[in-house]
């Protein structure tokens, strides 16, 4: 087994690790229960079994979606899409709301429903959907073309607040069209990345949407005004007070996010790099209520968030990868090992910052999913790849890539565990793709880890096996200790 610095933080006695015979990367979710849901890919024209709920995708693949109790068996599961090999559907994130609607966002083409609602498009397009969590029944359903190379990358609610709206936030990217399904008639075409935040209620209704781009730079620098300006947002998250935090990244001069918000980059001579952008947004209207921007040390850096949790008092915590460095200000610095590392930064009150830590190594490693619990520690997940240091030691008898599940104490980052699962076999590729924990009173810190994986994984105590040669979806949780 692979190496970390402590014990395993799920009591065994009640932990329960299960394969699921679908595609990742997986996406997650929690309610207040402690009820898991599973996102992913179904390839099957043979109906599966998910504990006696039968799934299949027919010719083509499908969007996955479970709902699975706090011992991990499967309440409901069903595919969404056309099941056509010319027309597939994936679904790329899960967020469940204190009245029980479980949104899904994905991309489909062909012809289908969810419930009431017929989606139709005979080219890949944006969904997001709204099912019963309690059955899985469906909802009400949205296409929303976000232009051919735009895509939503995240969709978030609160399972325990529901005195706000049961706000549902989605965001992602738009290129090479207009986001008009989405942001309305302002909507605007571009050849290039912009982002696009948006609100809906639980009933699917859009209470607001925004698109904003980057600004490019001026001509004094030939080489750097040639470079095109972009922005994206790839993380989403609604605290307890029904407000909405994005994170993203973004290449130009400025990046303006409505009136009285403009994120300025670095000067032209550093201007290649990405800088992070974190904000947060009134959840009824959308107004900024603050927003930051951070630079990487280098014109050549990569800075990518890709999850973000809140904590009942309002801090922001962020996860993602970097490259180089990533300075969030003058003492709070985090340096890559090597390719990509995974980084975990919190932020405070105007989402000032209060620490940050970095795991990694000489190949490339990634944060991919952080949660807060009820004590206000972080867990967070992602991989390595053989060896990594930093905020933990981790070692597996692998070069390819590995899960790990790190705890964080939330006041100043130092590390309470980190585990790592590895394939058995020690040459498969296996990764953490998100964490959800419910800080909530009726089953508070049971946690839930997913994640991807091919050959065999151990998961103590439990070992499983693949039943896909291109890998199937695992699914570990308990309670925390």
């Amino acid at each position: 087994m692979a190496t970390g610095c402590c014990q395993s933080p799920v009591t065994p006695s009640e932990s329960a690790a299960k394969d699921l015979p679908v595609s990742g990367p997986a996406a997650l979710a929690m309610d207040s229960s402690g009820g898991s849901y599973v996102a992913a890919v179904i390839n099957s024209a043979t109906a599966v079994s998910f504990d006696g709920n039968t799934v299949s995708s027919g010719a083509g693949a499908d969007a996955f979606v479970a709902k699975y109790d706090t011992a991990g068996t499967a309440q409901w599961a069903l595919a969404l899409g056309s099941g056509l090999l010319s027309n597939p559907a994936d679904a790329v994130g899960v967020a469940v709301t204190n009245d029980g609607t479980l949104a899904v966002v994905g991309r489909f083409s062909g012809s289908f429903s969810i419930g009431p609602s017929a989606l139709s498009s005979g080219s890949p397009v944006d969904y997001v959907a709204g099912l019963s969590a309690a059955d899985g029944a469906g909802l009400w359903a949205l296409p929303l073309d976000n232009g051919p190379s735009g895509s939503l990358r995240a969709v978030a609610a609160n399972p325990g607040d529901g005195g706000h709206g049961n706000l549902v936030a989605v965001c992602g990217v738009a290129n090479g069209g207009a986001p008009t399904a989405l942001v309305g008639p302002s909507g605007t075409a571009l050849p290039y990345d912009s982002l696009v935040i948006g609100v809906f209620s639980s009933a699917g209704t859009i209470l607001w949407a925004n698109q904003y781009m980057a600004t490019p730079f001026s001509d004094s620098l030939p080489t750097v005004s040639t470079a095109v300006p972009t922005a994206e947002c790839d993380a989403v998250a609604v605290d307890d007070e029904g407000n909405v935090y994005a994170a993203g990244s973004f290449l130009g001069a400025a990046l303006r996010l409505g009136t009285g918000a403009t994120l300025t980059g670095p000067a032209e001579a550093n201007a290649f790099g990405n800088n992070l952008w974190v904000a947060e947004f009134q959840g009824t209207n959308g107004a900024v209520k603050a927003a930051q921007v951070f630079q990487g040390g280098s014109n050549e850096g990569i800075i990518n968030p890709t999850s973000l949790a809140v904590d009942s008092v309002g801090n922001l915590l962020v996860a993602g990868r970097f490259t180089i460095s990533l300075s969030l200000n003058s003492s709070i610095t985090v340096t890559s090992s090597g390719a990509t590392d995974a980084f975990v930064a919190k932020f405070g009150a105007g989402l000032e910052p209060m620490w940050a830590v970095s795991l990694g190594g000489s190949w490339a490693d990634s944060a991919s999913g952080v949660a807060v619990d009820s004590r206000g520690d972080v867990l967070v997940t992602g991989f390595f790849t053989e060896a990594a240091t930093g905020a933990a030691t981790l070692a597996a008898p692998t070069t390819e890539p590995t899960p790990f599940l790190m705890e964080l104490d939330g006041a100043t980052g130092a590390t309470g565990f980190a585990v790592a699962y590895d394939d058995v076999s020690g040459g498969a590729s296996a990764t953490g793709d998100g964490v959800a924990v419910n800080r909530f009173a009726s089953a508070a810190n049971q946690v839930a880890l997913a994640g991807s994986f091919q050959g065999t994984l151990e998961l103590p105590p439990a070992f499983l096996t693949a039943t896909n040669p291109s890998g199937d979806v695992f699914l570990f949780g308990g309670q925390l200790k």
